[in-house]
């Protein structure tokens, strides 16, 4: 059985390697020395910028290398991103609702970073930058060696939320700069939000033409997205049938805890379809005890059921964020996971105690017999948080486990998880 259970890990084990490759892509990158290297680049989904990034010259991975920013001047990814390194001023303000200023704050840090390319056009060129703080935009215009910020502050005095759109004055200046400073380009500079979706057509507006945005994303590319995690069931057996435990009222309930790894894949960072694949290692140590008494025999009968479970869940689910808030999101999902279990203790405890000092043992094992291979039906809901932490509960639809003629025995079980994204 342990020989069992090490070969299924093991096969799991590979099959996730096999998925870590996809995190690469085919890319390129320019060094601090002007060199140009072609290869793959780790393209992971990632809530901020990168400070650094890896990268290997062949799938299987080859020898990974780690580029930082004094290693390297940009570096693209297929279909997928371009970033350039710069030195500029960042600002920064809060936009946190929590962590709103009171008066407006201009504070600001010269620092080297990647920024991600929008738009590499003439005359403008457009980026962006996301930290722990917040996204941030950047223009560059013809003969500039530091892109400047378009500039959007928040602040909060009296408890009352207000915006000093600064970004749209920088960029009526800028139309009007290069003559495309129409009353339609007006109204839409006017109107815009602080979004790479309205930011991009005006800057290209500027630009004269529909230049190639180095972000496009393929409608096809799939975003892959690992995490690990923890998790602990509320869990109980019910018998029905003619067998001694089904006279039982009520059962008891035990914790049993999970081990978590797994992915999702979307279509694109922030879609609000996704599926998930976990692999789920859990430990149940079940006991559930019926006394009858006997009068007229003269005698009680003590019946113990005492049930060890391994259980190794390859759980395939569908989940959908009903609020997605970009970086926070609540989700609703269903799924099917498929169990692969071995039982330590499966055993059957009877003990007769007489009125005159006549007491009897006897321990059946694998009186029941239990499934090693079954499914389950979960349906979730749960809270992602900053792309990051995710809080759920599963509810598990009850799944007969051991039958006999005589019994059939319903596993229920609740899950409270968390998992950490990656």
């Amino acid at each position: 059985m342990r020989n069992l259970t090490l070969l299924i890990l093991l096969l799991i084990l590979h099959e996730f390697q096999g998925f870590s490759q996809y995190h690469f892509q085919k890319g390129t990158v320019i060094t601090s020395l002007g060199d140009t290297i072609h290869g793959y680049i780790d393209c992971k989904d990632r809530s901020f910028d990168p400070e650094k990034f890896t990268f290997t010259r062949s799938i299987p991975k080859d020898t990974l290398i780690t580029f930082s920013l004094p290693d390297a001047r940009a570096f693209i990814i297929d279909k997928t991103a371009a970033y350039e390194k710069f030195t500029v001023n960042v600002s920064q303000g809060a936009v946190d609702i929590d962590r709103l200023p009171d008066k407006i704050d201009t504070s600001s840090i010269e620092k080297t970073v990647f920024l991600k390319v929008l738009v590499k056009g003439e005359p403008l060129s457009l980026f962006s930058y996301s930290d722990r703080i917040k996204t941030r935009y950047f223009v560059l215009v013809p003969g500039a060696s530091m892109p400047q910020e378009l500039q959007l502050y928040i602040y909060s005095p009296n408890h009352t939320e207000l915006r000093y759109k600064k970004y749209i004055g920088q960029l009526l200046l800028l139309a009007s700069k290069y003559g495309k400073n129409t009353i339609e380009q007006q109204h839409r500079i006017s109107t815009s939000s602080y979004i790479s979706q309205d930011l991009i057509p005006i800057v290209n507006e500027i630009n004269g033409q529909k230049v190639k945005m180095e972000s496009d994303i393929s409608p096809n590319r799939i975003i892959l997205n690992f995490f690990v995690g923890a998790g602990i069931s509320r869990s109980y057996m019910a018998f029905s049938g003619t067998d001694p435990l089904a006279k039982l009222t009520s059962s008891p309930v035990a914790c049993k805890p999970s081990i978590i790894v797994g992915f999702n894949l979307s279509e694109k960072s922030n879609s609000r379809a996704y599926i998930s694949e976990m692999l789920m290692l859990s430990n149940l140590d079940y006991k559930i005890q019926q006394v009858t008494d006997y009068s007229a025999n003269s005698y009680i009968e003590t019946t113990t059921f005492h049930l060890k479970m391994t259980n190794i869940a390859l759980a395939n689910s569908f989940g959908y964020k009903v609020y997605n808030g970009g970086k926070t999101g609540f989700y609703l999902g269903a799924g099917l996971n498929i169990n692969f279990s071995f039982y330590p203790t499966n055993d059957l405890i009877i003990i007769d105690e007489g009125y005159y000092n006549t007491n009897s043992e006897a321990t059946i094992k694998d009186h029941y017999l239990m499934k090693r291979v079954w499914y389950s039906l979960p349906l979730k809901a749960g809270l992602i948080i900053r792309n990051r932490v995710e809080a759920g509960v599963n509810w598990y639809v009850p799944s007969p486990l051991p039958q006999l003629a005589s019994a059939i025995g319903t596993l229920y079980d609740m899950q409270l998880a968390g998992m950490y994204h990656f």
